[in-house]
């Protein structure tokens, strides 16, 4: 079975700029010869000197274009030194170190079906199950700018009895003598 399309995400642009420019990012001759240096270090029966020396050039120019410069880590490097017993070829050195290029591409690939994917729409409104009854009430005189006493509050209708009562908003809830609400859960103690 297929796997379903991607959904598109606003972010996939911006990742897929950060990819691209790590895969366009090229090691310096520097770093790829540093980096070779400690490889040699790290094997048995390393070249010597004059052969480090004609190889690197090589393995630059052969791969130093190909891969980009996250391939040319340290993490990539530990592998090497886990992996290699004895100073590898270039071949060697490329397929240990192709497996960074190809998962950039392959993340590359992804980030843009995701950014090309249609925006999904937003699911329609749902309608109310019940009816809209607006609560507020226009406001209320102020007769006196002094301290009001709770019957001049209430008389100047500053404060308004509840819309409904407890019981009503429980029956409205499905509750009621036959079928009380659960007990509210206690605080935890602490």
């Amino acid at each position: 079975m297929p796997a379903p399309p991607p959904l598109f995400h606003p972010e996939a642009e911006d990742g897929l700029a950060e990819l691209r420019a790590m895969l366009a990012a090229r090691a310096s001759p520097e770093e790829i010869a540093q980096w070779i240096k400690s490889l040699s270090a790290a094997v048995n029966n390393p070249p010597d000197q004059n052969t480090l020396d004609l190889r690197i050039p090589m393995i630059v120019r052969t791969l130093g274009g190909r891969l980009p410069a996250c391939a040319w880590t340290t993490e990539s490097l530990d592998e090497a030194a886990r992996k290699f017993r004895f100073f590898p070829s270039i071949a060697e050195i490329a397929e240990h170190l192709e497996p960074y290029r190809t998962d950039l591409l392959a993340d590359i690939e992804q980030l843009e079906r995701i950014a090309k994917a249609p925006r999904s729409r937003p699911d329609p409104p749902r309608e109310s199950t019940t009816p809209y009854r607006p609560t507020a009430t226009p406001p209320a005189k102020v007769v006196s700018l002094g301290p009001m006493t709770a019957d001049e509050l209430r008389d100047g209708n500053l404060i308004q009895p509840p819309a409904r009562t407890v019981e009503q908003q429980l029956r409205a809830l499905g509750y009621g003598p036959d079928n009380p609400p659960p007990p509210l859960p206690k605080p935890a103690e602490g």
